[in-house]
């Protein structure tokens, strides 16, 4: 039961990241360029918080694994390379250096966030 549960949770961080992802992407296509990230980052801060008060260890596993997934799931419904790092936001124009910094990171969160997932869980 723990494993359907722990996946269960998974698949519903994951489905969040997605759909915050959605929605950059429906801006992106109507040509709604995002050069203010504060808002989004601020809601993502505080739905991570929300998390993180019920939870520290799976608020961490949110935090970890919206780092790893977003920017893919974000560059592949824009049809670029997943890899592909923009150009507007702070952390894209530091990474933009340290491509490979960027990419480890990115495996680092994901794989750290589903130990944190199956070995804490519910």
């Amino acid at each position: 039961m723990d494993i359907l549960l722990n996946t269960l949770l998974l698949t519903t961080i994951i489905m969040w990241i997605h759909s915050t992802a959605r929605i950059d992407h429906i801006h992106i296509s109507k040509l709604e360029f995002i050069t203010d990230h504060t808002p989004r980052f601020y809601d993502r801060m505080y739905t991570t918080l929300i998390v993180t008060l019920l939870d520290p260890i799976i608020g961490l596993s949110v935090g970890l694994l919206f780092w790893g997934l977003f920017d893919f799931i974000l560059n592949y419904l824009n049809g670029k390379s997943i890899y592909y790092i923009g150009t507007v936001s702070k952390t894209d124009i530091f990474f933009s250096k340290y491509k490979r910094l960027w990419v480890a990171s990115k495996y680092i969160s994901i794989t750290t966030s589903i130990i944190l997932i199956y070995l804490h869980g519910f």
